[in-house]
């Protein structure tokens, strides 16, 4: 997800309705849910942002 900002990850996990759509949405793998994969995002963002 090029381009969108850690807020932006975070706003769409803090969204009942957007939560409940990426939980059960198929997220980049097939063991993962969309929320997984913004979960991950965000992670990386805030590794780079640390480092």
């Amino acid at each position: 997800m090029p381009g969108v900002s850690i807020e932006q990850l975070v706003e769409e996990l803090s969204n009942d309705d957007v939560l409940e759509t990426a939980l059960n949405t198929p997220g980049d793998t097939p063991t993962e849910t969309q929320a997984d994969s913004l979960l991950n995002q965000l992670s990386q963002k805030n590794n780079a942002r640390i480092a």
